[in-house]
């Protein structure tokens, strides 16, 4: 399970406070993130993780291939990507800080907010390990 918190910049306190609970709200049905992993060795040393979302009555929201893109910073670029076709279609990007998984929604609030700087969701989570998938 995930707790959340949403940070806004470029924007009045009041503001702020209305965009934060509206981001929050809006992502709330993403309640579970479930990361497993799985090495592949005939072709060499790879590991491919796979995320899947979830709500809190377990029906599925996302659920892809984590490409997964090493920053400078030690962050890492998550692009989460279809199951059986990895190069088409990117169904969602997050930002993975080694403390929580980050979802930029700026473009959300652009067109009402034009001087809004930032607006990332921080979804702080826990750790399970799990079986991979067969």
């Amino acid at each position: 399970m995930v707790d959340r918190k949403c940070f806004v910049e470029g924007v009045s306190s009041e503001d702020s406070a209305t965009i934060a609970a509206d981001a929050i709200e809006k992502d709330s049905y993403n309640k579970y993130y479930t990361i497993r992993t799985r090495d592949y060795i005939p072709f060499g040393s790879h590991v491919t993780k796979r995320l899947t979302i979830t709500d809190d009555k377990g029906n599925v929201r996302m659920d892809g291939i984590l490409k997964i893109q090493p920053n400078a910073d030690n962050s890492e670029v998550w692009h989460l990507l279809p199951i059986g076709n990895y190069t088409e279609v990117v169904l969602a990007t997050f930002y993975y800080d080694q403390e929580s998984i980050v979802k930029d929604v700026t473009d959300y609030y652009k067109t009402a907010y034009p001087k809004i700087k930032k607006v990332e969701l921080r979804a702080i989570y826990a750790v399970e390990e799990l079986e991979p998938d067969k």
